[in-house]
């Protein structure tokens, strides 16, 4: 099914703390973050229901303007979800 991703698009500026919501996550998943080219971006873990992102890739850097896909893997067979994020900076 697809993920529900908030807010979107997200605009960031300097000095803000972003913080992005992923809902719709199956009760245990791998959360991959990558750009639309397929480039990993972020890893995370979820227990299910809901996770924040704080907009940043693995080296703690903010994302750049562009679109991402965030795909949420069940670690229980449960499938695949998918959602779009918009980032403008």
């Amino acid at each position: 099914g697809d993920l529900i991703v908030f807010p979107n698009p997200l605009r960031l500026s300097d000095g803000q703390i972003p913080s992005v919501y992923v809902e719709g996550l199956m009760p245990a998943a791998d959360i991959r973050i990558v750009t639309v080219a397929g480039h990993l971006v972020r890893r995370l873990e979820s227990r299910g229901g809901r996770i924040r992102w704080d907009a940043r890739d693995e080296e703690g850097r903010l994302v750049d303007s562009g679109v991402y896909l965030v795909i949420a893997v069940g670690r229980n067979d449960e499938g695949t979800s998918v959602g779009k994020l918009v980032v403008i900076r």
